[in-house]
């Protein structure tokens, strides 16, 4: 869609295109977003996928369900279905809280060793495994279900730390000697980035290494100030990844005096090296702690100790970002999910067999609503984590899609597991082997804390790498104001906006205003058309931000907040229909896809709608030192543009929410697909996962039994509920009877919940 204004326009800006191409680029500097040196490597790292497409306000549905679909391979499942299963087994999840330990039995991390579970990511050249991005996820996935300790132990070595940085950025020497060792668990790995003082401003590390030479003459780091904290599985590393700022006083590898973050690795023997105190986080039983150095601090040599010898000092930051950046959309969505797939079988199947009022608690509309978002959440979570892994799989590092990931996927996982104490109550509460949530809920904080605190992933980089990496001329015009030469930067910059940019920006306005006054339909393709609107209304609101706000837009944190909520919300409803798409279009699985689309949806419009009116605020303040803000009202362009009819989505509907709740209600296909890869205990007699399951198939057995019984109370023909009686009036057979008595019992093991004597205390 071409505008139609600027193709009347267009000849007389390139007539005067020579008096004005050294006034914009002046004009561009001072407006557009300053990138930091450190930022720019950030940048350069990341790949853009869909979320490019929803920035350019051009969806390509037909290329996007044309995507291959990557599967799990024969070996990945036979993976699953063997070692995964037999050391989910192995674990008892109660005991490994309670027990002295506090982490998983010693058998069991025999066995991670000699299956190579923490060789998932290495090459098989090297010993290890090489599993796609999706059978790593998915393994982490199932042992989560099962325990958190479980599925973080095996995590963290395949995630960010010693394994994937040599592999990618090791020297062969430093590969053909570690790779095989990590592989086969004779290696523990961990990772030292985090310190009292640096938190998610990475760059500002204080453990210093300074390079020197020993009495051969080779270099070597003298590494102090080793302070850090929070670092996973560090209580039993052997092998210990450091980010370390490293400086070069005597330009022994360099004539760059501060090379900056580079990555050494060191041995938990070396001398100096203070390891072993744990701390306790949430008091969920993983391995945790700090890493600190004796005063005299410790001594690696550069080039067999620095993560790619010397030629890598100073490299340190891009190699982490990069691997952050993969990371976040593999271990902690996938953690996610299994708290959200098991919250949500277990509440569905308890919502069936807990009674009040002689009702099941899950037909109660209030509880049911609950259940039918939390389906909902899980369906669009699952969709968008397949979808990242997918991006992943292609060999792309979407940084801005990791990030949207990791937040909204730990976000919902907070929101179902809490939706879920609320609706078993008492049983959510009391402490015991039978509470099904407690240790689940404990989990959360934790996951919303690591990785980049969800404070700060909303506010800061979602959009925040978003407005430029997913932009889609945005990285290339800052190149071209920064070229040394202003002749040839200025011709860049007036091509690269007045050819694509700005047409980019008006067909877009065009297209929003256009749709915005369409009505839209509830349908697969009425989502696309409300896809399309937003994005191009995203387009609109964005470019305008970023060029009216500029530089400030890092310190408008809200702003860049609620533009970040509206691309994710597009990203993760444009994934359900790809999901959807994927799975055959599966009927049972409507209610689902439509209220992952609803809900999504609104919530893009809804934090638009914010957006515009605080904007305003901005812009009314902002007038003296902008100039263009003093001659258009640029708050009320965005909104007779983005929405010119006003906010015209709605939340799903309680008639589709119920819905939703029946699918995990109802024993069936889709409620297993809505739940899949999780960890069942079947044959765990004493399990009380496996007793609430048994109950459930039982209760949905003998409903037909139980309504027979309370017809005939109502006629009559019995004085009160009684199966015995029923069964002796010839109302129910004695196998029926039997029967209810069987659900009985097995409803009254679920319902209990445990108590302890007062020396349990003591």
């Amino acid at each position: 869609m071409k505008s139609a204004a600027y193709k009347i326009v267009k000849p007389v800006i390139n007539a005067t295109a020579p008096l004005f191409k050294g006034k914009l680029l002046k004009t561009f500097q001072a407006m557009s977003p300053r990138i930091s040196e450190t930022e720019k490597q950030v940048l350069e790292i990341g790949d853009v996928g869909i979320e490019g497409d929803i920035y350019a306000g051009k969806i390509d549905w037909q290329a996007l369900y044309a995507r291959e679909k990557h599967r799990l391979s024969d070996e990945e499942k036979a993976f699953l279905e063997g070692p995964v299963e037999e050391l989910c087994r192995m674990i008892d999840d109660y005991e490994v809280y309670e027990g002295k330990e506090q982490d998983i039995p010693q058998k069991a991390w025999d066995f991670i060793r000699e299956n190579k579970f923490l060789g998932m990511i290495i090459p098989k050249q090297y010993g290890g495994l090489e599993f796609s991005a999706l059978g790593h996820s998915m393994v982490i996935h199932k042992l989560a279900s099962r325990n958190f300790t479980a599925a973080i132990n095996v995590m963290v070595p395949n995630s960010l730390g010693p394994a994937e940085l040599i592999l990618h950025y090791g020297t062969e020497e430093q590969k053909e000697h570690w790779l095989p060792l990590l592989a086969e668990g004779k290696e523990i790995p961990c990772f030292g980035l985090t310190e009292p003082n640096v938190g998610s401003d990475a760059t500002a590390i204080e453990t210093t290494g300074t390079v020197k030479k020993d009495d051969d003459g080779k270099p070597y780091l003298h590494i102090d100030n080793v302070n850090k904290r929070y670092i996973t599985l560090a209580p039993i590393a052997t092998l210990i990844g450091l980010a370390v700022n490293v400086k070069d006083p005597d330009r022994i590898l360099s004539d760059n005096p501060e090379p900056g973050i580079t990555v050494a690795l060191v041995k938990r023997d070396t001398p100096g090296l203070e390891i072993g105190d744990r701390h306790q986080a949430m008091r969920v039983p993983f391995q945790n702690g700090p890493i600190r150095c004796a005063e005299e601090g410790i001594k690696v040599p550069v080039e067999d100790f620095v993560v790619g010898g010397a030629k890598n000092v100073g490299k340190g930051w891009p190699m982490l970002v990069t691997l952050l950046s993969v990371g976040r959309g593999i271990s902690l969505p996938s953690v996610s999910l299994a708290g959200m797939k098991m919250a949500l079988r277990i509440t569905g199947a308890y919502g069936r067999v807990r009674k009040q009022f002689g009702l099941p608690v899950g037909e109660f509309e209030g509880v049911k609503k609950h259940l039918g978002e939390m389906a909902g959440l899980t369906y669009i979570a699952e969709a968008t984590r397949v979808a990242t892994l997918r991006t992943i799989d292609d060999k792309k590092i979407p940084s801005v899609a990791t990030a949207m990931v990791k937040y909204h996927l730990t976000e919902n996982m907070r929101r179902t597991v809490t939706d879920a104490m609320d609706i078993l109550g008492g049983k959510a509460v009391m402490h015991g082997p039978q509470n099904l949530i407690q240790r689940m809920y404990t989990t959360i904080p934790i996951g919303i804390t690591v990785e980049g605190a969800n404070i700060m992933t909303r506010n800061f980089m979602i959009f925040g790498q978003g407005s430029v990496r997913a932009h889609p001329y945005l990285l290339d015009e800052v190149a071209a104001t920064e070229n040394p030469n202003a002749k040839e930067g200025a011709n860049q910059l007036w091509d690269l906006l007045m050819n694509k940019h700005i047409p980019n920006l008006l067909e877009n306005a065009d297209k929003a205003k256009y749709l915005g006054r369409k009505k839209p339909g509830n349908s697969i393709e009425g989502y696309k058309q409300q896809i399309e609107r937003l994005s191009a209304a995203f387009n609109v609101a964005a470019n305008i931000s970023v060029t009216t706000i500029g530089a400030a837009l890092k310190s408008k944190e809200n702003l860049g907040a609620r533009m970040g909520d509206v691309m994710s919300y597009l990203y993760m409803a444009t994934c359900a229909l790809e999901k959807f798409e994927d799975d055959g279009r599966p009927e049972a699985d409507r209610p689902l896809v439509d209220w992952s689309c609803q809900w999504a949806l609104e919530k893009a419009e809804s934090a638009l709608d914010e957006f515009i009116p605080n904007y305003k605020d901005y812009t009314a303040a902002a007038a003296k030192k902008v100039p263009l803000l003093r001659i258009v009202d640029m708050a009320k362009f965005l909104q007779k543009t983005t929405l010119p009819a006003g906010k015209k989505l709605s939340k799903p509907s309680d008639a589709l929410t119920l819905k939703a709740a029946d699918i995990i209600l109802t024993p069936g296909e889709a409620r297993d697909r809505l739940t899949e890869g999780v960890f069942h205990p079947a044959g765990e007699e004493n399990n009380p996962i496996n007793v609430l399951e048994k109950a459930f198939a039982q209760v949905i057995k003998t409903d037909p039994i139980e309504k027979t019984i309370r017809k005939a109370v109502k006629k009559g023909d019995l004085d009160s509920f009684d199966p015995a009686a029923a069964a002796k009036a010839g109302v129910i057979s004695a196998e029926d009877a039997a029967a209810l008595e069987k659900t009985n019992e097995l409803v009254a093991k679920v319902v209990n919940v445990d108590h302890f004597t007062p020396a349990h205390f003591k």
